[in-house]
């Protein structure tokens, strides 16, 4: 089966991260939210760099802990990705204990605890005993103990909530271990909160003031250094949820701007899927805007159109419609008319495989009207246009206006027609729905499995 191409709304996301540091990736439950990221980190994977991670099991987690347990899968994708290791600077990591950026204690548990999961643990036992001369040739104990006994109140103070464990301003080892990481790493940095759909309501808006309150805490950067955060949801369905809690009037808007930068990005695979049709209603069968509005067929006494028919597509039923739909049509050029041979693949060939695979019934003299509506449809019937036309140069009528067929033949002696207005004067032949009809019916019989199916009413 075709895969919907969402080239397009992908292109659309990278342009929205460039200008939202902090956004919502908001999509309805069950509408591939989850193929979309994937397939946005296949197509930009040389741009972007994205840590995902799922927090529906932090339920059980206290507001504090929460923190921690982003760092540990934070984390643990970095080590996944062969990223956790940078190149170590001896000197460089005694100025940061010298300088109280972190303490001799949170850098020996960062180490210590990415020995534990990494599948490079010889490699950090070897670093971690690097770290230990280096401490011991400068002595750097005694220069810690002697720097902390004098140390001004302020600095105690500042440290206390430095390493205070899911603190709002902590900056542990981890915290900064993770922050020097993300650093060196060229790549957009893309921090993606997934699965917060599959959360209960109560524990969500724990998890957005967690999310919340970490924000903007160091120069207006997003906590660990991402140049973005995303997080997934419905919005609006997390919208009816908040005012469910807090009541009706409540300010959600207000209330997601202290995390959102600006508005969330709104994604629907079967609107994806829908506009893909109209592409190709538009591009494939010359059919504008004006004609895809206007009725088509009558159901139980109300019009229908062809925007109505889409709108009410499942992306199964549009992915199934569009699969080499081409294969419908035969592919051997035939003689038209006075031995111009055209290929049976035309635009109206292909909107008539389509609504053969849509199981759509078309009254014809309604769908010949709504054509007769805008003079710029003639290129909708193609080469079909020229059975029974007497001419292989100059001018007809239509609908009043002169028209001239343009005829270009390749090196295969097939013809391609296209209609174009002319001040030629016009031959004896005036285009009538009589004739349009004629030409569907043409146009018909190079459908496959045209006869099992009721196209026309």
């Amino acid at each position: 089966m075709q895969h919907i191409d969402i080239t397009k709304e992908l292109e659309d996301f990278k342009r929205h991260l460039e200008f939202n540091k902090r956004t919502i990736f908001s999509s309805a439950f069950g509408n591939g939210k989850t193929t979309f990221l994937k397939e946005f980190q296949e197509k930009y994977s040389d741009d972007v760099y994205v840590v995902t991670i799922h927090p529906v099991n932090y339920s059980i987690a206290d507001n504090k802990d929460i923190i921690e347990y982003i760092k540990y899968d934070i984390l643990s994708q970095i080590s996944e990705d062969s990223l956790l290791i940078p190149d170590i600077d001896s000197n460089a990591i005694w100025n940061l204990v010298k300088e109280k950026t972190f303490s001799l204690k949170s850098l020996d548990m960062a180490v210590d605890f990415a020995i534990g999961f990494s599948r490079n643990s010889e490699k950090l036992k070897a670093i971690k005993k690097n770290i230990v001369e280096v401490c011991q040739k400068h002595n750097l104990k005694d220069l810690y103990d002697s720097y902390n006994e004098n140390s001004v109140l302020w600095n105690k103070y500042e440290e206390l909530f430095r390493t205070q464990t899911g603190g709002l301003y902590e900056q542990d080892g981890y915290t900064l271990l993770i922050k020097s990481i993300i650093k060196e790493i060229k790549p957009r940095t893309v921090l993606v909160i997934e699965d917060l759909d599959r959360v209960d309501p109560a524990h969500l808006f724990r998890l957005l003031n967690v999310f919340s309150a970490h924000v903007d805490q160091d120069n207006g950067t997003n906590k660990f250094g991402f140049d973005n955060v995303v997080l997934v949801l419905d919005y609006d369905v997390t919208r009816k949820v908040f005012h469910h809690f807090y009541g009706k009037e409540a300010n959600y808007e207000g209330y997601m701007t202290k995390f959102l930068s600006h508005q969330p990005f709104k994604y629907s695979l079967q609107r994806a899927a829908q506009q893909r049709v109209f592409d190709y209603l538009q591009n494939e069968c010359k059919l504008n805007k004006e004609a895809m509005g206007q009725p088509l067929d009558t159901v139980q006494g109300y019009p229908v159109s062809l925007n109505s028919i889409v709108s009410h597509l499942s992306v199964r039923q549009i992915a199934a419609a569009l699969d080499d739909i081409d294969d419908m049509i035969p592919k051997e050029p035939f003689d038209i008319h006075n031995s111009i041979i055209i290929s049976p693949v035309e635009p109206v060939t292909r909107f008539l495989a389509l609504m053969v695979r849509l199981g759509c019934s078309i009254r014809m003299f309604d769908f010949i009207s709504t054509l007769q509506r805008n003079d710029k449809q003639l290129n909708f019937f193609g080469g079909y246009l020229l059975h029974g036309l007497n001419l292989l140069s100059g001018a007809f009528t239509y609908r009043t206006n002169r028209y001239q067929a343009v005829l270009n033949t390749d090196e295969n002696h097939v013809t391609t027609v296209r209609y174009i207005r002319s001040d030629l004067s016009p031959m004896n032949i005036d285009i009538t729905s009589k004739y349009l009809e004629q030409t569907l019916m043409v146009a018909s019989e190079k459908v496959r499995d045209f006869h099992s199916r009721q196209i026309f009413k």
